[in-house]
């Protein structure tokens, strides 16, 4: 797009005479035309390109906000059981379940370490259930009696996870049931499947 010299009418770029008021255009140097337009082209090819960056983003973004709190702390424990990282296990368990301090986790840690070798866990979440009431009642009446704790559970669902464990050669896969139980505003885990923890 040009515009006219004497009346600044706008105009195509190969008009050779203004629409307006018949003045001569000058065409100018088509190289420098060329050119011209490639350098246009390039800031569209550019700002499209940022466009799509930036919405790809917001859609990262928005499934990781919108995946449901459930699975995430699932996830987030299953994480930790890979990384053998007992502390964020039992961060990720009410507080009630957790009967030792941060040194003797760190302790029960280091004694793992020191048992398991060369290992390496993997697992995939293969299934999830919600509870329904009489679950949940009947989960609220067990922490009663097991840790002599009262609990509201708001909601829960029980998380079947394939995990596999490799370690010194030896393959041995197995499905574990995880609980995800609101309780209050947060999210936890009942990691009903996994012994070493106790």
């Amino acid at each position: 797009m040009k515009f006219c010299a004497k009346c600044g009418n706008s105009m195509e770029d190969n008009v050779k005479f203004c629409p307006a008021c018949g003045e001569a255009q000058e065409m100018g140097d088509p190289v420098a035309a060329v050119a011209e337009g490639l350098k246009k082209n390039k800031k569209k090819i550019i700002t499209i390109a940022l466009i799509a960056v930036a919405a790809i983003l917001v859609i990262v973004l928005l499934a990781k906000l919108f995946t449901p709190g459930y699975k995430k702390a699932a996830k987030k424990f299953m994480n930790a059981v890979e990384d053998l990282d007992l502390q964020e296990m039992y961060d990720l368990m009410p507080d009630f379940m957790v009967d030792m301090d941060k040194d003797e986790i760190r302790d029960k840690q280091n004694d793992m370490e020191d048992e398991m070798g060369d290992y390496k866990i993997s697992y995939t979440i293969t299934q999830t259930e919600k509870m329904d009431e009489e679950r949940i009642e009947s989960l609220e009446e067990d922490f009663d009696w097991m840790y002599d704790e009262s609990v509201n559970i708001k909601k829960g669902y029980e998380v079947y996870v394939k995990m596999t464990v490799k370690e010194d050669g030896k393959k041995d896969t197995d499905t574990v049931v995880l609980y995800s139980l609101k309780i209050g505003s947060k999210w936890y885990v009942y990691p009903l499947g996994l012994g070493f923890m106790y």
